[in-house]
This record gives C-alpha cells, structure tokens and sequence, in this order.
C-alpha cells in the first residue's frame, strides 16, 4: 500500500492513570520502525524499550495505516506520550537478474525509500538553515569539537557563518564584567534576583567591599571586637547602593569607612553599635550619602552626686565623678544637668568640655547664674547642645565662680546632683 501521509510523528498523548493504548496513523514497516517517548511534567524525555516497556499491534498485524502501542506501565497524569517513525536507512531486497519481481517486496522498497525521505525534511524542518538568498558559498559547518568546547555559538561580523567565542562581545558592544557573566548564566528570574541581592556574611574580621564583587548586602559579625566594613571606591560605583548590618549582640561595634579619604555623609566614620542595626548608602561617584537605616542608638547616662567642695575664684573646678566617656567619634547630642547650692550669695557658671577645668567653647556652657546665700532649693542649671568628635573622648562638667569671696560652692545635701546624657545621631 503507497505512503499516503506525509506524518511521521503523533500529537503528545496525554496519559491519565489508566490509558495504556496510544494510537498511531502513519504507515511502518515493522514494528521495530518507531521510537517512543515518555515526557514528564517537568519535560524530562524517555526512549522507551520495545517489548519491555511497550508493544505494537494492529489488526492482523498490517501496520499500512498505523497501529498502536500497548505500554506495559500505566503513566499517571501529567505524562504525556510521543510516537515517532524512524525507518532504518537501508535496502535489504535483492534483486536477481531473470528472477520473478514481487509488487509486494519491491512497493515495500519504495515506501521506505520514500519514509526514509519525509523523515529527513521532518529533521530539516528543526534545524538551523541559511535563508534561500544568502550566498552559495558559506560554510555552515562548525569548528571541530575541541574548539567548541565551553564557547558561545557566533555568527562572524563579516560573512555571518558560524564560529565559536569565549564570550558574547560582538564588535563595538560593551565589555561584559564578571559580575554581569553572574547574570547571564541565571537560569530565570528568580535565580537573577538572588545574584542582584547577594549577601556577604563577614565573621569576626574587618572586610573591603570590592567595585566588582556584585554584594548589595553585608552582614556583620563582631563579636566582643571592632569590626571595620571598608566601602569600594566611589569613583568606579557611581549608582551602588549598599545596605550594612551588624547581626549579633557582641560588644564590638561595626565601623563603615569610606576607601581612602572618601566620606559617607561627610564624616570619615559611620557606626552601627546594637544588634540589628544597619545603614544604607549610595554612592554619587565622590562619595557616600546614608539613604536609610537605623538610627545610631548609641546613648550614655551618667548620674553624678558630690561632696562640699570649695573651688578657686574665677577659675574652672572640675567636680568629681561628674563625667561621661564617649567611645567613638561622631555627632553627639549632650544633654547636661545640674543641681547646685552655695553658703553666700553670688554667681556661678558651669561648662561641658573634653578636658576636666577647661572650656572648649562657650556655646557648651551656661555663664551666669545666681544663687542665694544656704540656698535651701539650690539652682537648677541645664543645657543641651549637638558636638562633633573626631575621636572616643569624656565629656566633664566643670564650674566657676563669678564673684568675690571665699565660700565654699557645693553644698552636701540632697541639692548637689547632676547627670550628663548623650546621644549619638551619626
């Protein structure tokens, strides 16, 4: 019977649990003529083996317009499966001189000859080709298998035939940075975001952030210990944006410090003290602007009582006990406060400074205020005011007397008490 079809392969047949017979409409020769295909949900494909995992029949075994294959399995849903034609490529009939011609033997002939044929255009139909107006002179052949292992597929820029590149850089185009390779080797969207979120864990070490290194998150560590996160140069990550976070409740600090001279919001240093917190910059291409994150939350207390104490005329007395140690540099808020009684009447000033009987600047001290002679209420005195260190120092409160007399200023009664408070705001 002639070959009046021109498939070779069925639709994708579906399985639901039950089914065990897929039917076929294009003529074989044998039942060896055909490959059979499981597909899996998750497009995995399986060459099933003849007998093993499936039969062929057909009604008195005449396969001239199909058949059908009998799997041995029964495939749950969400299976499919492919029936393909693959004649074998030869000519088995041997034709004596004076010898009768079968019509049979010698159809059967042609018909592969022809399936043979319709198999190959099926082939050609999924393959790349050159367009029909294109030179007849290009070789579309690829390079030898050494010289394509781990390379891209190219089309040259001259002649548009097929050669092998380390990389996609066509002429003109822009270099690809290891970073980006990072990227276009993600498999979906899903991977892509990871590799544009990735996250650097640094333990118990200080760490230099590199231009190239792709993290947008650093998580840090300290333990009982300082640790400093330095950030790349600015000038080669215009547009970064960095998020720093210290993850753990040990007693160091996290220090973020731009690279050389470099600022982040025009300070050299940027502290993060508590657990959970963090600071996000971005870079301008000169330097580090802080965009978000947690407030430094570093704050010092510290409550002051003291004895009777006389201090000398117009000239600062720094009271015992009344200080503060700041551990790091930074912009301070100060909130300073304190209570003061005096055996005759007269004036008093008080300062906050950086060296114990010294005033740093008069906008940290309060100059003048009265108190009268035994005062039994005393004289509450505060200021609040935001200073700038470049360092770790101790704040210490210091007072003077502005009149004549030889009296002694603190009195030792429930009066004479105080406190310094400070805040760290960045």
């Amino acid at each position: 019977m002639a070959v009046n079809t021109t498939d070779i392969k069925t639709a994708l047949l579906a399985c639901n649990g039950v089914t065990t017979t897929f039917p076929f409409s294009f003529k074989i020769l044998e039942d060896s003529d055909l490959k059979v295909y499981l597909i899996t949900s998750a497009g995995v494909r399986t060459l099933l083996t003849l007998t093993s995992d499936y039969a062929v029949s057909a009604v008195n075994d005449d396969f001239s317009e199909g058949g059908n294959v009998e799997t041995v399995a029964t495939y749950a849903s969400g299976n499919q499966i492919l029936i393909v034609r693959a004649v074998t490529n030869k000519q088995e009939s041997d034709y004596t001189h004076g010898d009768d011609l079968p019509a049979d033997t010698l159809e059967d002939d042609f018909d592969r000859r022809c399936m043979v044929e319709q198999e190959h255009g099926e082939h050609l139909t999924r393959a790349l080709c050159f367009p029909v107006e294109d030179d007849d002179d290009l070789d579309p052949e690829l390079p030898p298998k050494a010289d394509r292992l781990g390379k891209y597929l190219y089309f040259d820029g001259t002649y548009g035939e097929p050669t092998m590149v380390d990389i996609l850089e066509p002429a003109g185009a822009l270099s690809v940075t290891d970073f980006a390779k990072t990227i276009l080797d993600d498999e979906d969207p899903v991977e892509v975001l990871k590799t544009l979120s990735s996250i650097k864990t640094v333990a118990s070490t200080d760490y230099i952030v590199l231009d190239d290194d792709g993290y947008t998150v650093i998580n840090v560590t300290t333990g009982a210990v300082d640790r400093t996160i330095t950030l790349p140069t600015a000038a080669a990550n215009v547009g970064r944006v960095l998020k720093v976070r210290k993850v753990d409740d040990g007693a160091g600090y996290v220090i973020n410090d731009g690279e050389g001279a470099e600022t982040i919001n025009d300070t050299t240093l940027w502290y993060l003290f508590n657990q959970y917190d963090y600071v996000v910059v971005e870079c301008d291409g000169t330097e580090w602007f802080v965009i978000g994150g947690t407030e430094p939350g570093l704050e010092y207390q510290h409550d002051a009582d003291w004895a009777q104490e006389t201090p000398t005329q117009h000239t600062w007395y720094g009271v015992t006990n009344f200080l503060l140690a700041l551990p790091t540099g930074g912009e301070w808020e100060v909130d300073c406060f304190a209570h003061f009684g005096r055996e005759y009447d007269g004036v008093i000033a008080i300062t906050c400074a950086t060296t114990t009987a010294t005033e740093d600047d008069e906008k940290y001290s309060i100059r003048a205020r009265s108190l009268a002679a035994n005062s039994t209420i005393g004289a509450p005195m505060s200021k609040r005011f935001r200073r700038t260190l470049t360092e770790a120092a101790t704040l210490y409160i210091s007072v003077k007397t502005l009149t004549a007399g030889a009296a002694s200023l603190l009195i030792t009664d429930a009066l004479a008490n105080g406190y310094i408070r400070a805040k760290r705001i960045r």
